[in-house]
C-alpha cells in the first residue's frame, strides 16, 4: 500500500498521505483516517525522539537528519525562477533548443515546467 503519515514534531501535527488510510488503534475506540486527514501527534501516544547520545545512531546520521530538516524549501528558489523567466523569453523568441535545455536545468533543481494557456507553471517533482 502507498500510504504514510507525515509527523511534524515541531507543530505536533500528523497528516495521512498516499492512496489508502491509517488506523489509529485504541482499546475501545479505533479510528480510520483516510488520506488527507490530519490529527494530533498526541493521538499516537507518548512519542518522543531518542536521545542521540544513547540511541546507538551514529553522530553523522543525526547531523545529516538535522541538516535535511532545515533545507526543505517551500517554493522555487530564485535561481529556479530566473531560469523560468529565461525559458519564457526563449520560447517567445522561438528558441526551442534553449527552452528545452532550460526546462532540463529547472528539472534538475526539482521542478517540472508545465506550459498552459495562462503561461508557465512550476510543479515540484
Amino acid at each position: 500500500e502507498h500510504t504514510g503519515v507525515i509527523m511534524d514534531f515541531k507543530t505536533g501535527a500528523c497528516e495521512v498521505v498516499g492512496s489508502g488510510s491509517v488506523s489509529i488503534e485504541r482499546e475501545h475506540d479505533p479510528e480510520i483516517c483516510p488520506s488527507g486527514s490530519k490529527f494530533s501527534l498526541g493521538e499516537l501516544g507518548g512519542i518522543r525522539l531518542p536521545d542521540p547520545n544513547h540511541s546507538g545512531i551514529p553522530e553523522s546520521v543525526w547531523r545529516m537528519t538535522l541538516e535535511a530538516q532545515g533545507s526543505v524549501e517551500e517554493g522555487p528558489s530564485e535561481k529556479t525562477l530566473a531560469l523560468l523567466e529565461e525559458r519564457r523569453q526563449a520560447r517567445a523568441n522561438s528558441d526551442f533548443a534553449a527552452s528545452d535545455r532550460l526546462r532540463d536545468e529547472i528539472a534538475a533543481l526539482g521542478w517540472r515546467v508545465k506550459d498552459t494557456k495562462a503561461g508557465q507553471e512550476l510543479e515540484r517533482l
